[in-house]
């Protein structure tokens, strides 16, 4: 249960969140005296801590901040010990936001008969990021504007940006030979 009692509320992906955990008998009364270490586990990605320790100060009912990495709805924290478990409520878990950063200097390129690639970062470091031009996954060779939008991709964060990619008329020198003709 969330940490003084009732309903676990919805939370957000990789951020701490308070819950309670009740060592219970099988009339469902609290064990005051229950001592030992509780495996965590949930089916909202990774779990952290993996495990918390009952100690006897704490009477049977355990606090703990504990974070989740997934998104999604109808997740539940467990916890077990020995033969015993026990689950949560189903809550939700929204994902959290995440920083896109488009590179601005590979927004505005000179065609050269390849694809005109645009790179981005994410904060946090290291997130799947997906970027189209123009609605496309395909980035585009001719000359001309097209839309940019890098997303992420990822079970736990959510995060976008946008921009404009202008790929430019390569520039071309000629150079004629020095000739003469006689008439």
């Amino acid at each position: 249960e969330k940490a003084g009692g009732g309903e676990i509320e919805p939370q957000t992906a990789h951020t701490p969140f308070d819950i309670w955990i009740t060592a219970r008998d099988t009339f469902n009364n609290t064990v005051i005296n229950f001592t030992g270490t509780v495996a965590l586990s949930t089916d909202a990605g990774a779990i952290t801590p993996a495990t918390v320790d009952f100690v006897s100060s704490d009477s049977g009912i355990h606090q703990a901040s504990v974070t989740v990495m997934q998104a999604g709805t109808n997740k539940h924290i467990s916890a077990s010990a020995d033969a015993d478990a026990g689950s949560s409520n189903p809550f939700t878990v929204n994902k959290a936001s995440a920083t896109v950063t488009l590179d601005a200097a590979a927004l505005t390129q000179t065609y050269d008969g390849t694809g005109r690639i645009v790179t981005a970062t994410t904060d946090p470091a290291g997130l799947t990021v997906h970027i189209t031009y123009d609605g496309s996954s395909t980035p585009p060779i001719n000359v001309g504007t097209y839309a940019v939008v890098a997303a992420i991709d990822d079970e736990g964060y959510e995060g976008s940006a946008s921009g404009t990619l202008t790929v430019s008329k390569r520039p071309i020198t000629v150079t004629a030979d020095a000739k003469t003709k006689v008439y």
